[in-house]
């Protein structure tokens, strides 16, 4: 239409529609094609750069003062435009200072008015059409965003485009939304759509967008920003049926405009540049940044309460607790509806849908550490582990990064390397996260990495001295190996294990964990009956390592090094249980011989209690009198004067006590 209006007369178009209708985008479209053609000038307007008429006009005729130069205007003919304008401005009546800049010049007080000399306005408006007559081309202003204006600054945006509106060879470009701008001129005896038709010659309305247009414009910029990313990514099948899901239950409900899906991919870019690829699942985190963008209160709030939304509760929740303990579903039904009061009414229904596809917990059937497992796997953000690295655009303080894992396996091919890079690990605080972490990658390692595996985290575990804080603590690192070489075997094919472990058994520096390992071992295959399952190992393998672990033993009790060991008194009994029973008490004669001995048993035979009115040592004897006599030992004990006593550290002095006035549970 521009390029084919070969007439001098100027005229005005306006494209409507909404808001975020891509109205500007239509505009950019246009502005595209005709800076194609030698024909059209296009001079863009932007009118949120005044803050009153006298601004406007001077940013006007600035912006066509410069248009004009590029035609190779003369000189002559924009001092013209700005005797024009300055003539304009003294007719607005605006009070200026002292010294005032326009178009580039200083102007003083008093030289004002000699701008247009005794030229009335109309003579002037005459000159700036002959000049703009002359121009051979034709001069399109482009003024955006009218319907952002306030209503006064849309007034004075369409006074101005009146006034100006039908010069020479020029021609206006508006974008508004035509609803919003007719109520803003619509009083005070501003004839509100009238006015507007005097204005706009042509008005094109923008159609609302079909939803699947839209939603094949967010596809496409789904795609550039994951593939700005990842590079080439494919979805696994399960994330893609969650994706569907997760979309057709909401997500794509949420995007009515352009705009909408411009606001969200730039977001969705700039937090997943500040994370690592690594750390997150690519559905769960562009599916938490939709919260984020449509419902920030309530994204939030899910932060602020990873256990209900994991479904995973701990000693520490209070509410959350309360709420879980009883598996009262009603309760938590409850506490969700409140937190859904949260989002605005027109999208609840959405981010409801959304939230229960992104947190399976939240529709029941989910409990239980075997879900976690998978989740954590899968990098979801339902996964206790992974859920704070969604909220932190990071790792989260006392997180282990997959960057970090990764580079730990490496290590695995040595025992020693892999040690080390435990130990230093643990002085960053991270070594419980680390051995959880490692499970996840059991299936990856051949055999030859699993033996360093279990073995470096039986050693290394020994030389850290963390316990657990309470009583429903299970993730302190000697759980968690526990549970760790439990998976390895688990792992390995049925009549590979037995030979594993013997294998890696005599390599360990401990004695207790392996002990403890074929302990539970022992103990899953005495309960096979009661168990749907099988054990890992037949009664005869376990025989086997039984006998590797003896052996340990008592190399380590003629070392002289077995009382230093974790769970001494455990070790004992198991001596006793899987060797000899002479052998263990006549071990212990010697030792408690001394009163080294002594002191050294009865530190062992404590008991640690975790409870909620503070953690304290208790000391059973009753089970002492099975691995040695009790009368001896009553004997040794009591002949203990205070004068020992006094020389004892503190912790002997409390082990001496606990055994003659034991403390109840």
């Amino acid at each position: 239409m521009f390029l084919g209006f070969k007439d001098d007369e100027s005229f005005v178009v306006g494209i409507e529609g909404p808001w975020g209708s891509g109205k500007t985008s239509f505009v950019n479209l246009i502005l595209k094609e005709l800076k194609k053609s030698p024909e059209i000038l296009v001079v863009k307007f932007n009118p949120w750069n005044f803050t009153g008429q006298n601004e406007l006009i001077e940013d006007f005729f600035t912006s066509l003062a410069a248009a004009l130069k590029k035609t190779g205007s003369e000189d002559s003919n924009i001092k013209k435009i700005r005797r024009y304008a300055g003539k304009l401005m003294r007719k607005s009546e605006v009070v200026f200072n002292p010294e005032i800049s326009a178009f580039g010049f200083s102007i003083k007080p008093g030289e004002l008015y000699k701008f247009g000399g005794d030229k009335t306005l109309d003579d002037e408006r005459g000159e700036i059409d002959a000049i703009l007559k002359g121009v051979n081309k034709k001069i399109l202003v482009v003024i955006d965003d009218i319907d952002r204006l306030d209503k006064e600054e849309t007034r004075l945006i369409l006074k101005l485009v009146k006034m100006t509106g039908n010069f020479p060879n020029s021609m206006f470009l508006l974008a508004y939304d035509r609803e919003k701008v007719a109520a803003r001129i619509n009083e005070n005896g501003w004839p509100g759509e009238e006015y507007l038709k005097k204005i706009i010659q042509v008005s094109f309305s923008l159609p609302e967008p079909d939803l699947q247009d839209l939603w094949n414009i967010l596809y496409g910029g789904l795609n550039a920003t994951i593939e700005s990313i990842y590079g080439t990514f494919d979805l696994k099948e399960e994330d893609q049926k969650r994706w569907e899901g997760i979309f057709y239950n909401g997500f794509g409900k949420l995007f009515k405009t352009i705009r909408d899906i411009k606001h969200y991919i730039t977001s969705l870019r700039l937090a997943w540049s500040m994370i690592d690829k690594d750390e997150v699942n690519v559905v769960d985190f562009m599916t938490i940044e939709v919260i984020r963008i449509f419902a920030p209160q309530f994204y939030v709030t899910i932060a602020a309460n990873k256990s209900f939304f994991t479904g995973t509760f701990n000693v520490t929740d209070t509410l959350m607790k309360r709420i879980v303990a009883r598996n009262d579903n009603q309760a938590k039904k409850d506490k969700y509806k409140e937190f859904l009061e949260l989002v605005p009414q027109a999208i609840r229904e959405d981010i409801d849908g959304i939230c229960k596809e992104l947190f399976p917990p939240l529709s029941g059937g989910y409990d239980g550490g075997e879900w976690q497992k998978i989740w954590r796997q899968e990098k979801r953000i339902c996964s206790e582990e992974r859920f704070g690295f969604y909220f932190q655009l990071g790792v989260p303080v006392g997180g282990v990064s997959e960057a970090e894992i990764k580079a730990l396996m490496k290590a695995l091919t040595s025992e020693e390397e892999f040690s080390d890079d435990l130990l230093a690990l643990r002085e960053q605080k991270k070594i419980g996260v680390v051995f959880e972490k490692i499970m996840d990658h059991v299936s990856a390692l051949h055999e030859n990495q699993l033996e360093n595996l279990v073995v470096s985290a039986w050693n290394v575990v020994e030389k850290i001295s963390e316990e657990k804080t309470d009583s429903f603590d299970f993730n302190d690192p000697e759980s968690q190996v526990l549970r760790l070489a439990y998976q390895v075997v688990k792992h390995l094919d049925p009549e590979k294990r037995g030979s594993f472990l013997e294998k890696i058994l005599p390599k360990t520096k401990t004695v207790y964990h392996p002990t403890a390992f074929i302990s539970t071992l022992e103990n899953e295959e005495k309960k096979r009956q009661q168990s749907v399952d099988s054990p890992l190992l037949e009664a005869a393998e376990i025989k086997k390592l039984e006998d590797v672990c003896i052996k340990k033993i008592k190399i380590a009790a003629e070392a002289g090094t077995l009382p230093k060991e974790r769970r001494f008194i455990f070790i004992l009994f198991k001596w006793r249980d899987w060797g000899s029973a002479d052998a263990v008490r006549a071990y212990l004669a010697k030792m408690l011989g001394a009163r080294a001995g002594l002191l050294e048993f009865l530190l062992a035979a404590r008991s640690k209690v975790y409870s909620t009115s503070g953690n304290h040592f208790v000391l059973d004897k009753t089970p002492l009198g099975e691995i040695y006599p009790m009368e001896e030992l009553e004997k040794m004990v009591a002949a203990i004067t205070d004068e020992d006593l006094e020389k004892m550290t503190p912790q002997e002095r409390e082990a001496v006590n606990l055994y003659r006035n034991p403390k109840t549970w």
